[in-house]
């Protein structure tokens, strides 16, 4: 991952996101790359990413509000879906003014 260049990046980024869209579930290691992708994504991001981030934020929120959130063995899952939103929403400013609004 370190030896990768930004646009392999892009490219793995927007992949992982494509299949998470079409259902792919978000376990620990599916989890652990989006984190480390993102960690290694540049900002200002390029409004082609900017479009991946905001689908795959719309697409991690919808798993969000799947989520029984008093069933204990869904808080992993609770907690690498809230950390990867507000890693987008927030971090890389797709959230909207909601989002923003927040920090200010």
């Amino acid at each position: 991952l370190l030896q990768m260049d930004q646009v392999m990046i892009r490219r793995v980024l927007s992949h992982l996101a494509h299949f998470f869209q079409l259902g792919w579930s978000l376990g620990d290691r599916r989890g652990e790359w989006f984190y480390a992708l993102l960690a290694r994504l540049e900002k200002p991001v390029h409004r082609d990413d900017a479009s991946v981030l905001f689908s795959l934020l719309k697409g991690l929120t919808l798993a969000r509000s799947k989520i029984n959130c008093d069933d204990n063995n869904s808080q992993p899952l609770l907690a690498r879906l809230n950390t990867l939103i507000v890693l987008i929403g927030i971090y890389f400013e797709q959230g909207g003014e909601e989002c923003m609004s927040l920090i200010n």
